[in-house]
């Protein structure tokens, strides 16, 4: 039985970007389901809006210990989820096809019990190409006696929600990509605006392999041998800034910066930052909106490093109070612009990053900013920044695709909206044929979904202006949305 138990919570952001154009990423899950029908031993679904970050309990009939991957459909709706030994659709029920993922030893260990271990080791995408085919790349793992557990191999499977009445089948599953010893994969959006990359780093090598994702499927890998080895003891994760522009590797002694090249895959300009040496690895990374700063979490802290220093240098921006008795892990970027940290041990709390609306204006450190109605254990979802679409200017933004993979929707009454002038210089005007209908917001974001300039409309308003004074020269969206979706996406020129 599902028990309505919600809690919520404002999140100061400013990258609110309007969560529910392609929102593949708004609803998150969490919980063990350990102990069926006492307290705090369920299942919670986490839900982002634009300004708030809601928590619903749920009984999913399934364990999540560090592995959880979640997919919604482009508005927000909750499609497939799952915890690295199974997948589940929105009902509850393990879909056709959809048991004994990550065959092995470690499946036949954890399974029955808890659910898959590797942090970070499900992300699901949307095909391609597709309206219904979503592909979920997972990681296996092995047991290591001296460094416990190592990931390997990179799976793909592939789920097809037109099948069994809608709900959903898998099409093929645990079709092996790559094999060794790897690390934490992650990906981001192709240049085109419609394809993905996968990068897959390899473990006590300067290795990344790297796999194109079409509606051809899944090619390569494309290895690239750049920067330093690293080999530190511990594994932590890998992430892009939300730009696309580039890449962090963690590890619990070190993390590599590199920047990318969406449209070619490739690497380049290899930085490597020590942590200092009084502080034990957590794990996670993630760059600020604007990609200035690195942030990385240790078990006790948040570290901070200026990117745009010639020779950039990790140090404290956060502590984290030990005497709760549980530490920091991994990092994951919110559809509404916040970062949320998990924690290593058994927690009803994750932590929370609040970004600022300002450039260059400091962040805020919310330990245990998100209550949680359930215990977590280690899981934090593996998302891609589904906001982030073409890239404007380059050789390879061919296809058109200047916003939402999916599309937009006609404007009611008449459908008519025109944003004007564009190119502009300190304002820009968008007007409604007929008025503006009930519910109405707009915004000008940047290339990455932050938010520089919004306001809701009055319904029935003919023209309502936006201020481009936080807008430097360059490439923007204009965004309007209503009652919960995406209306309409306008590339937006401004000059200064």
């Amino acid at each position: 039985m599902t028990k309505h138990r919600y809690r919520c919570v404002l999140v100061f952001c400013a990258a609110c970007t309007g969560v529910f154009g392609q929102a593949y990423d708004r609803t998150w899950i969490t919980g063990m389901h350990e102990f069926p029908g006492t307290p705090g031993y369920n299942n919670a679904l986490i839900r982002f809006s634009a300004d708030t970050i809601s928590v619903q309990e749920q009984d999913l009939k399934m364990n999540f210990e560090s592995t959880v991957g979640v997919m919604s459909d482009s508005a927000g709706e909750l499609l497939f989820y799952t915890n690295g030994c199974a997948i589940a659709g929105a009902d509850g029920a393990i879909m056709a096809g959809g048991e004994g993922l990550n065959p092995g030893e470690m499946h036949d260990w954890v399974c029955d019990k808890t659910g898959y271990v590797c942090p970070r080791g499900a992300m699901a995408l949307p095909k391609p190409g597709s309206t219904t085919r979503y592909v979920l790349v997972h990681a296996g793992a092995r047991y290591d006696p001296v460094r416990k557990l190592t990931y390997g191999p990179f799976y793909a499977t592939e789920i097809d929600m037109a099948l069994n009445g809608g709900k959903g089948a898998v099409i093929s599953k645990n079709i092996v990509l790559t094999d060794g010893d790897l690390e934490p994969f992650t990906a981001v959006r192709h240049g085109n605006g419609r394809d993905w990359w996968l990068v897959v780093p390899v473990y006590a090598s300067a290795e990344y392999r790297v796999f194109l994702f079409s509606p051809d499927g899944i090619s390569g890998p494309l290895v690239q041998k750049i920067g330093q080895v690293m080999d530190c003891r511990r594994i932590g994760t890998s992430v892009f800034s939300l730009n696309g522009e580039k890449f962090a590797r963690a590890q619990n002694c070190q993390v590599a910066v590199l920047d990318f090249d969406r449209c070619s895959g490739e690497f380049s300009n290899p930085t490597l930052l020590d942590l200092p040496d009084h502080v034990v690895g957590g794990g996670g990374v993630a760059f600020s909106p604007d990609s200035r700063r690195l942030l990385v979490s240790t078990q006790l802290q948040i570290l901070e490093a200026d990117l745009s220093q010639p020779l950039p240098v990790l140090d404290s921006a956060f502590t984290w109070n030990y005497q709760w008795g549980v530490s920091l892990q991994h990092m994951q970027y919110t559809p509404n612009g916040g970062i949320l940290l998990n924690h290593m041990h058994r927690t009803d709390y994750m932590s929370l990053i609040k970004m600022p609306n300002e450039p260059g204006s400091a962040m805020q450190f919310v330990p245990k900013g998100v209550d949680l109605p359930v215990f977590s254990v280690r899981s934090l979802p593996n998302f891609p920044n589904f906001r982030l679409y073409d890239l404007p200017g380059s050789h390879c933004d061919t296809l058109g695709i200047d916003g939402p993979v999916v599309g937009t929707i006609p404007l009611p009454p008449q459908g008519g909206l025109r944003v004007y002038p564009n190119p502009a210089a300190d304002a820009v005007q968008i007007a409604f044929e007929g008025g503006a209908p009930p519910g109405v917001r707009v915004s000008v974001t940047d290339l990455t979904g932050r938010v520089l300039s919004g306001t809701g409309v009055p319904a029935g308003k003919e023209v309502q202006a936006l201020s481009l004074a936080n807008c430097r020269a360059g490439l923007y969206f204009v965004r309007v949305e209503a009652a919960g979706r995406l209306l309409w996406v306008e590339k937006l020129s401004v000059i200064k």
